[in-house]
């Protein structure tokens, strides 16, 4: 899970750059890479 935090950290800063945040589409992928990003936290602290 540890791989995956980098990877998830960088498609959403780029995706960030891409996108404007004002779009509904982007709000969406914030929201899903932050709740990923969470649980891939909370399944490698466990």
């Amino acid at each position: 899970m540890t791989f995956f935090s980098p990877i998830v950290i960088t498609a959403s800063g780029s995706i960030c750059a891409v996108i404007p945040l004002e779009t509904p589409i982007s709000l969406v992928l914030h929201a899903f890479l932050y709740i990923f990003h969470y649980i891939c936290l909370h399944i490698y602290h466990k």
